[in-house]
Order: C-alpha cells, then sequence, then structure tokens
C-alpha cells in the first residue's frame, strides 16, 4: 500500500496539469483558482482571473487561448482568375 502511494505520487507530481486543467492553478494562501496563459508573441504570463470554480478557470483559459492563437480571415489568396 505504501508502495502505491509512492507510485501515485510521483506520478502527479511529474503531471504536468496536477488540477486537472491546463492553465488552471489554486495558490496555497487562497481558496480561489487562478487561470493563466503564456502570450504565444511575448512568452509573458497573463493572469486571466480568479475563479470560484476550477471549471470556470479552464473555460476561460480555453477562450483565451483559441483568442491568442487565431488568425483573422481575411479571404482566399489567389492569383489565378476565375474566368
Amino acid at each position: 500500500a505504501a508502495a502505491a502511494a509512492a507510485a501515485a505520487a510521483a506520478a502527479q507530481a511529474s503531471d504536468p496539469r496536477p488540477f486537472g486543467y491546463l492553465g488552471v492553478t489554486r495558490p496555497l494562501w487562497t481558496t480561489r483558482w487562478e487561470a493563466n496563459l503564456v502570450d504565444p508573441a511575448s512568452a509573458e504570463t497573463v493572469f486571466l482571473g480568479n475563479f470560484s470554480e476550477k471549471e470556470s478557470a479552464a473555460r476561460a483559459y480555453d477562450a483565451a487561448a483559441m483568442k491568442a492563437r487565431s488568425t483573422v480571415y481575411t479571404g482566399p489568396h489567389t492569383t489565378a482568375s476565375a474566368w
């Protein structure tokens, strides 16, 4: 039983998502969940807010990640004429 508990603790320590969601953390000094995103353009950490539920923090992270990684569609870029 002790070996199984040690293996579970080691697996959790190496998990990139220890709280179950990417970009979601819970600091030791608070009971609220934080969402943070690393901006791909500037490599800076962007604080997205505090949330009472970790699922809400995960939704905020997902929305910000989609916005940060999206590009604006400006239409087809073809050089050939349709005529």
